[in-house]
């Protein structure tokens, strides 16, 4: 069980679960697949978390989505989010995001004894509102406002802070440059600002087989074989018996990669310069395998902790899962789950 020594909490309690500056959880970041390609995903900000990592990317959401997301972080911290994205025109797309960190059941003692005096609750919150716009055929922008409450047992506090985020680019190159936290506040202190400058780089390759392929499957019944018809792969069963070749033609495979870098520097907090690298590959846009690589001083902020990334998805019509397990050099490596659906 946790313990917290009573005095302490007198007199400063903001200390205890901020952790070294007001709404710093926040660094921990949004969505098992940006968190999987090490924080670099600025550049491309093209799913459910677009709205925390760049509201630019709120303009290119083609259908609304909903993600739920979760990890059991140190010490019993459970932290969660749920997050929407809503496209309300060709050019523009509005997002949602709620974010909680939260600690349960913390034993409270004093310094002359190790008697239990009670126990007692923290939690921060994290919510943000952003919109996206294209301004041209390349360029977009988008900004964001985020509420910010924090808790421990009786006390608690608020706080408000903004992100503004600009996207650039094609289908191969995107640059992307992101101020977070500015004009930020929380617990009567000022949220240390961050910049942001992204590039992601893209490829598309596409796999033609051979037309048409005979498969003979004397094991399956007609039924059964109507049952493996996939707009995918285009299957087609001749009405025959059981036992009989079954034309099927198939479509091209395609494989999409991107690769991105992103760069961070955070002038109130001792100029401190940290960079993440990524690489992703998605087979049919229904499968995909990333790793990634943060990489910056090691500070108080809890996400900047040198640390590599592997994760994968699975994506379907409707819904889409995404992993990733983040290694820490000076800690024990966390699993992040995010799972979509797709309106």
């Amino acid at each position: 069980m946790k313990k917290i020594i009573a005095l302490v909490i007198l007199i400063r309690p903001p200390v205890l679960y901020a952790g070294g500056y007001p709404g710093e959880f926040q660094d921990i970041g949004v969505g098992a697949r940006a968190i999987g390609l090490g924080n670099s995903f600025i550049s491309l900000a093209d799913d459910v978390s677009a709205v925390y990592w760049n509201p630019a990317g709120l303009s290119g959401i083609i259908r609304p989505q909903i993600g739920l997301g979760y990890v059991q972080l140190f010490q019993d911290t459970d932290y969660s989010n749920v997050a929407a994205d809503f496209p309300i025109s060709k050019r523009a797309g509005i997002g949602l995001s709620w974010s909680r960190i939260a600690v349960k059941n913390i034993e409270i003692t004093d310094f002359t004894s190790t008697d239990s005096l009670g126990t007692i609750d923290t939690g921060q919150d994290s919510m943000i509102l952003g919109a996206g716009y294209k301004l041209g055929h390349k360029i977009s922008v988008g900004l964001s406002g985020k509420y910010l409450s924090q808790s421990l047992g009786d006390y608690s506090d608020s706080g408000y802070s903004s992100d503004i985020g600009i996207l650039y680019g094609g289908v191969k190159h995107r640059l992307a440059f992101v101020m977070k936290d500015i004009y930020g506040v929380s617990g009567g202190e000022k949220i240390p600002a961050n910049f942001l400058v992204g590039w992601t780089w893209s490829g598309f390759w596409e796999m033609k087989p051979s037309e048409e392929e005979e498969i003979y499957e004397p094991h399956m019944m007609p039924s059964q074989m109507a049952s493996h018809k996939d707009e995918k792969f285009n299957f087609q069963r001749p009405e025959t018996g059981s036992n009989s070749k079954v034309e099927v033609k198939r479509g091209p495979v395609t494989v999409r990669t991107h690769f991105s870098l992103a760069v961070s520097y955070s002038p109130e907090m001792n100029n401190q310069l940290g960079a993440g690298e990524s690489f992703e590959c998605w087979i049919n846009d229904s499968y995909a395998l990333r790793a990634g690589l943060e990489q910056t001083d090691f500070t108080q902020r809890l996400s900047n902790i040198n640390g590599m990334t592997l994760g994968g998805s699975i994506k379907f019509d409707h819904m889409g899962l995404d992993y990733s397990y983040k290694y820490y050099d000076r800690l024990d490596g966390r699993h992040y789950i995010t799972l979509s659906y797709y309106i």
